[in-house]
């Protein structure tokens, strides 16, 4: 991937504990992304155990990137797929790439104006229950409520 450059050639490998430490994970995530799919081309030694490279830590980086902006794994599974049917451009995985940013950032707006509704909502009921403690309540409180629907049944 040329999305990052390394400082190990592509021929040069490493332990799941080594691509671990440099990339700031757990063994554990990285497994988690091998079996969803996102991470891919693993190659085993003569011992069984995965080897890993160059390509490894810059998929990685990419992946810790996208989680930070919020990509979903599926999403970022997504984009992987875009890149490795395109390797030779990128051009196909950053307009993919922009498109569910500006996804994420409408969402992220949408979320904002249902918090700011609700803030206004809580402020309200704050000076309502003070107007309550000065005896100012313009709505019935659910104690005269309760008292009124007992007097009617009377």
């Amino acid at each position: 991937m040329s999305l990052v450059k390394s400082t190990l050639e592509e021929t040069e490998t490493m332990t799941i504990g080594e691509l671990a430490k440099k990339v700031g994970t757990t063994t554990r995530t990285i497994r988690y992304y091998e079996e969803l799919g996102v991470l891919q081309n693993l190659r085993r030694g003569t011992n069984g155990y995965r080897q890993y490279t160059a390509g490894h830590i810059t998929a990685m980086r990419l992946i810790k990137r996208a989680k930070r902006l919020g990509f979903s794994l599926e999403e970022i599974r997504e984009l992987f797929e875009i890149y490795r049917n395109n390797p030779e451009t990128e051009a196909n995985l950053i307009k993919r790439s922009i498109e569910v940013l500006k996804l994420h950032i409408s969402d992220g707006e949408k979320k904002r104006d249902e918090l700011d509704a609700y803030l206004a909502m809580l402020k309200i009921e704050i000076k309502r229950l003070k107007g309550l403690l000065k005896g100012k309540d313009p709505q019935p409180t659910l104690s005269l409520i309760i008292e009124r629907t007992k007097s009617k049944e009377k």
